[in-house]
């Protein structure tokens, strides 16, 4: 199993805290801090361009920051620790943070998947409602002399 695409120390239960000897630079690896970098240079991109993508809907693009921002974290995080076991850092290179990351990724997903199903439509029906209320609401006048200025 010495060729196996995913390292022997991901599999492992024994190996999980246990301080590599030297970096790592397996393929397994490479690919996951490319999957990170990905994710946090379009997790940023997202985060800036959210109004435009949104179309300037105030809880979609709250929605959508909050999202991405916990994306950004996460993957910086897991860049952090695929680079620290490229180098082989005592500590910071052991395998269990790295399955810590991925499982706190699944976990924001998973939430965004719950909230986006059962939360945000009562969220969007009450924004919806209250712009609704708001549009024949009558505005007071300007004065004569504001309007001057």
């Amino acid at each position: 199993m010495p060729d196996s695409f995913i390292p022997r120390e991901l599999t492992l239960p024994s190996l999980w805290l246990t301080d590599p000897n030297q970096g790592s630079t397996a393929l397994f690896y490479l690919l996951v801090g490319d999957l990170f970098g990905l994710l946090l240079i379009g997790g940023l991109v997202a985060y800036f361009l959210a109004p435009r993508l949104m179309k300037r809907h105030r809880i979609r693009i709250r929605l959508f920051r909050q999202l991405m921002g916990w994306i950004v974290a996460i993957s910086a995080l897991g860049l952090f620790w695929v680079f620290a076991r490229m180098l082989g850092a005592p500590l910071f290179a052991r395998p269990l943070w790295l399955y810590f990351t991925f499982i706190a990724l699944i976990a924001v997903l998973a939430y965004y998947a719950y909230y986006w199903r059962r939360r945000y439509p009562v969220e969007i029906n009450a924004y919806e409602q209250q712009i609704r209320r708001r549009r024949w609401m009558p505005t007071p006048r300007k004065r004569a002399a504001a309007r001057r200025r």
